[in-house]
């Protein structure tokens, strides 16, 4: 993305900051059992602190369920931003990943079910185009399962996040 300058201008250490990728990394696994309640992930909470721009959301985890779709995943976010969010998610356990694809794309943060055989890591891969207004932004991951159980519903750790601003 190339800065904004014209003749004479000064380009100020904010010009270049607000250009840098913001990095968001998962230390630790969450894991619920029994519950259909939202929870918020503490370590998916990823900031777009510019105002009137526009970011690519990269986000990539594990998530492990008792049977098929048994997580829900969603984003919560603040500012009120415009979102499309894209998400991929593929089941370890199949040999023929076709068998257990899931893409999808949407203007909402709404949850969706996405699931693996029991103690099969899925991968998740989300893409979230992201445009904030007046106000700075904040996504946070939330997630509940689909079908309460004793089972637990897992996010694993290792998991990462990459704000980059386009616009």
């Amino acid at each position: 993305m190339t800065l904004p300058w014209t003749a004479g201008k000064l380009l100020t250490s904010t010009d270049f900051t607000s250009r840098q990728p913001i990095v968001v990394f998962k230390n630790g696994k969450q894991s619920f059992s029994s519950t259909v309640s939202d929870q918020t992930d503490a370590d998916f909470l990823i900031p777009l602190p510019q105002t009137g721009a526009t970011y690519v959301v990269n986000v990539v985890y594990g998530a492990t369920g008792a049977t098929a779709a048994d997580i829900a995943l969603a984003w919560t976010s603040t500012g009120d931003p415009t979102i499309v969010r894209t998400m991929q998610a593929v089941d370890t356990s199949s040999t023929n990943v076709n068998d257990t694809l899931a893409i999808c794309r949407e203007l909402s943060l709404g949850g969706w079910g996405v699931g693996t055989t029991p103690s099969q890591p899925g991968v998740v891969s989300e893409t979230l185009t992201v445009t904030t207004g007046t106000d700075p932004a904040t996504l946070q991951l939330v997630w509940h399962q689909v079908n309460s159980n004793s089972v637990w519903t897992t996010i694993h750790d290792y998991g990462w996040a990459i704000a980059q601003r386009i616009a």
